[in-house]
């Protein structure tokens, strides 16, 4: 295959078919002799030129890099859940305009649209907890309201030794 290949190439670069035919088996013999280099030599060939091995590739500042990028993008997956007011949220708008940037069917006026929406159902949240308070407020402060009288017309009726009702 090796001998095809040399033989396409060198007639594209203008050799004839018999040349092309001779240099590539001179080639396919040079290659056979050509003796084997220690793996010492290797080694000092790869440091001169520079090269890594797989080994240095993967050292702890890429290992730091890859987590940081890694807990980065969780987070942000983490973000698209949050809702105004929550720590997340800031990193939910972030996220939203890069989107609106790199995602050309993603509209400004989509964001606003869903900006508006949080906004409304957080309003209908805290309305429906802060509704459900008053109610427990109201019931305590009744509850509270009646005993205070009940213990005033004991009070009272024990003074003077009647019932008021």
């Amino acid at each position: 295959m090796k001998d095809l290949l040399l033989k396409l190439e060198l007639r594209r670069n203008g050799a004839t078919a018999a040349d092309a035919d001779a240099m590539a088996r001179i080639a396919t013999s040079i290659g056979h002799d050509v003796p084997g280099l220690s793996s010492e030599a290797k080694k000092r060939i790869a440091d001169e030129i520079g090269f890594v091995s797989r080994k240095q590739f993967v050292t702890a500042p890429r290992l730091v890099f890859a987590s940081v990028a890694v807990l980065f993008m969780v987070l942000v997956l983490l973000a698209q859940s949050s809702k105004p007011g929550q720590i997340l949220y800031g990193l939910k708008r972030g996220s939203d305009q890069v989107r609106v940037i790199v995602q050309p069917g993603f509209k400004q006026t989509d964001l606003q649209e869903r900006r508006a929406a949080e906004q409304v159902k957080v309003g209908d949240d805290s309305k429906q907890k802060t509704s459900g308070s008053a109610k427990n407020d109201d019931k305590d402060t009744t509850g509270s309201v009646q005993k205070r009288f009940d213990d005033l017309r004991r009070s009272t009726s024990g003074d003077s030794g009647r019932d008021r009702d």
